[in-house]
């Protein structure tokens, strides 16, 4: 894949995708100097457009075409992430994806995956037995979204979106990196944010 990568949040990212074939991997910028201005509610002032949509439209061809993409957003509170986000989401259930939408909150943290398994359940089927103690559970819980996940990808493409994951616990950081690799090759796109 192609790597697009500046700022903190990017470079803790791409490392690991880099050599994992998934399909784009992008960085979105939001900030003044790559908008020339502070966009209003997640619109550029001059264009009215929100800046990213190129980006979340190359990872959801990637996805229709059947390989993974990633797409990592960083920003300013305010900025419009959560705004291209939505848009996305969007954009993908008019194509026919299944979408999962999840968002970290920092109270959340003391409950590993939290962000994943509410949003897997509110989007197709309660999550059951997934246990979340230990190292060794924890890797068992993500291979079970992993799972759930594959099975929503094989009826139709899937989109997850992940907003604030500044807020998310290490188990929840932790499956981001790992399942866009290890699902590079199934029709299933991350939007991160």
């Amino acid at each position: 894949g192609r790597v697009l990568a500046d700022g903190q949040l990017a470079e803790r990212w791409t490392s690991a995708f880099e050599d994992a074939k998934v399909g784009v991997v992008a960085f979105v910028p939001f900030d003044e100097a790559a908008l020339g201005q502070r966009p209003v509610a997640g619109r550029h002032r001059l264009g009215q457009r929100v800046v990213g949509r190129d980006e979340t439209a190359d990872v959801l061809r990637q996805v229709r075409a059947g390989r993974g993409g990633v797409l990592l957003v960083e920003g300013e509170p305010g900025m419009g992430k959560s705004l291209l986000l939505a848009e996305a989401s969007a954009s993908a259930r008019d194509q026919g994806f299944r979408v999962v939408s999840a968002t970290a909150h920092g109270l959340d943290r003391v409950i590993p995956l939290c962000p994943l398994l509410v949003a897997l359940s509110e989007s197709g089927g309660l999550l059951v037995d997934i246990p979340t103690g230990n190292a060794n559970s924890q890797m068992q819980a993500i291979t079970a979204v992993r799972e759930h996940i594959q099975g929503l990808a094989d009826a139709c493409p899937v989109l997850v979106t992940v907003d604030d994951v500044q807020f998310a616990d290490p188990a929840t950081l932790l499956a981001l990196r790992l399942l866009p690799r290890q699902l590079s090759g199934r029709p299933v796109g991350w939007l991160l944010a």
